[in-house]
């Protein structure tokens, strides 16, 4: 009888490995850019719900409104690609 059987590294339920954190980029707009143009660029798509999840990640009133000097945190969204700095 081994009272540590059982219990411990051994007992052959090894935790899963953790996650990696999501990607997340930073992109400063430049003057002539468009939300449309740098999320078509970055995620390759431009749709009405990746402009909602990347405002609601910026904490953005107004999408349109962005300014050259703004810094835009480009996130990992689900359904749709990773991002890439455009």
């Amino acid at each position: 009888y081994d009272p540590g059987a059982g219990s411990g590294p051994e007992s052959g339920a090894a935790s899963p490995p953790p996650k990696p954190e999501p990607t997340v980029l930073s992109y400063t707009v430049k003057d002539g850019d468009t939300l449309y143009r740098i999320l078509m660029n970055a995620y390759g798509a431009a749709s009405p719900d990746l402009i909602e999840a990347i405002a609601s990640a910026n904490e953005m009133d107004d999408p349109g409104a962005i300014t050259p000097g703004d810094v835009l945190k480009l996130p990992e969204v689900e359904g749709f690609s990773k991002p890439k700095l455009p």
